[in-house]
């Protein structure tokens, strides 16, 4: 589980959470950090998560779990774009 996930609120609906890709290597031509964001909006949530839980080894569903109880209900978001 990857416990190195920044989850800060943003303004009312609006949060962000940032984390280290895991292919990511010294030497690379591009920053670690891919940043992921949620935003909720009468009543359905967007989810833009470049490191989805499908995709990503480590858990970046970890960060998810956690902007759950942010959400207004804790089930699945509306619409995800990964």
């Amino acid at each position: 589980m990857n416990d190195n996930v920044e989850i800060r609120d943003v303004a009312p609906g609006l949060w962000l959470w940032r984390q280290r890709h895991w292919e990511w290597r010294e030497g690379d031509d591009w920053e670690p950090e891919v940043a992921s964001f949620a935003v909720e909006s009468g009543g359905h949530t967007v989810l833009l998560d470049p490191l989805a839980p499908a995709r990503a080894p480590v858990s970046s569903g970890h960060a998810w779990t956690h902007a759950a109880p942010r959400r207004s209900s804790s089930s699945s978001p509306t619409t995800s774009a990964m």
